[in-house]
Order: C-alpha cells, then structure tokens, then sequence
C-alpha cells in the first residue's frame, strides 16, 4: 500500500452529498469562492473540497486490515483474462480468479486526436504573503503558452502556503524544467519559498468512448 502523500484529491460537493458523510473527515481545506481575473466568484451552496492522498490511503489501509475477506497481494498484474463467468488475472506466476475486478491500469486510446493534461505541482511556503486562503484559483490562464493551452492550478491554505501547479493541455508532456520555471516566476512576488512536497503526473484527454 501506498505511504506517501504523492497526490491531492480534489472533488466538487453539496454539503448534503454522501461523500461528506464518508470522506468528511479527511478534507484538509475546502473553499466556496474561487478567484478569476475579474474578482471572486462565489459558488455558493457547493464546496471545492482537498483531500491529500496520505489520508486516503492510510483510511483504506484500515478498513481493509479490519476485513476478514480481503488480503494484501503485493505483485505485478501481466495479463487479464475475460471469461463468460468472471476474469482470470496472472500476477508474476500465480492465477486468480474473480467474478469482479477493479482494473487501474491506463486505458489504450485509438483516438488519433489524443491530448494530455500535464501538470507539475509544488506545495510551497512563501516569504511573504501571496495568496487568498479563501479563494481558490482553477485556472489562472496568464501565463506563458508556449504553443499549447497551460494554466496555473492554486490550491492556498494560508497567505503564505499553497499547492500550486502548472498544467498544460497539449499533445506533448510538459518537460519539467518549463513548468518549474513558470511556477518560480509566478511565486516571484512572495519572495523567497519553500518546497515541502513535490507532485506531477500526466491525465489523458480522449472524445473516444471506452466501454467499462
């Protein structure tokens, strides 16, 4: 099982969904204002809500290890195999079979129109105050283009801490050393900052249907 704090989940809720009931505790920060470039937006009875990945894991963590029926397999999957009555899996040399499996692995787009949402994100501590805590910034889109669409993703708990990302949607990744020099640039204003988590990773963009 994962141990890391290595993502941030983040979702939209009405306070009277059941993911407030389930996952309530876990929100580590949730806003009801989001900042544009013309002013704040209010979403009113809806709340953008953060929960980091660490809790996340560590709360399924104990509702598996409390479960009789559910076993830790730490191996790697190398094929899966459909049948009339449920799949068979092979993990490293052994086969397990299963009426239903939750399958995580990425899906294989033939859509030749294919884009990627790319994104480099750093949780950071200015020297100086820079951010609204009680708004939260989507999509900040000035900044520099660099022939594909990118913005900038602001997440602040405090004036002074924030997760900050830079994303692009485009058919090519976006190479590291860019976005940590767009994500420097637009801290500039804070002064000097602090780096305590680090987080990256591409999402592909598909009009293909998939069928589950």
């Amino acid at each position: 099982p994962k141990e890391t704090n290595d993502k941030t989940f983040c979702f939209w809720a009405h306070p009277g969904d059941r993911i407030f009931s389930d996952l309530g505790h876990l929100i580590s920060k949730s806003w009801n204002s989001l900042d544009t470039n013309v002013g704040a937006a209010n979403i009113r009875d809806f709340s953008y809500c953060m929960v980091e990945s660490q809790s996340l894991y560590e709360e399924a963590k104990q509702i598996v290890e409390g479960s009789e029926f559910v076993t830790w397999i730490r191996e790697g999957v190398t094929q899966v195999q459909s049948r009339g009555d449920g799949w068979r899996i092979l993990a490293h040399d052994s086969w397990y079979e299963a009426d239903f499996i939750a399958d995580s692995r990425p899906l294989q787009f033939r859509d030749s129109q294919l884009l990627k949402q790319s994104f480099v994100g750093w949780k950071v501590r200015t020297e100086r105050p820079l951010f609204k805590p009680e708004r939260a910034t989507l999509m900040d889109f000035e900044v520099p283009q660099d022939g594909s669409t990118q913005f900038m993703y602001v997440l602040p708990t405090s004036s002074r801490e924030a997760l900050v990302e830079f994303t692009r949607f485009g058919t090519d990744v976006i190479p590291r050393d860019l976005a940590e020099t767009h994500l420097e640039a637009y801290l500039s204003e804070g002064g000097s900052f602090e780096v305590s988590q680090e987080e990256s990773g591409v999402i592909p963009m598909s009009t293909e249907i998939v069928a589950p």
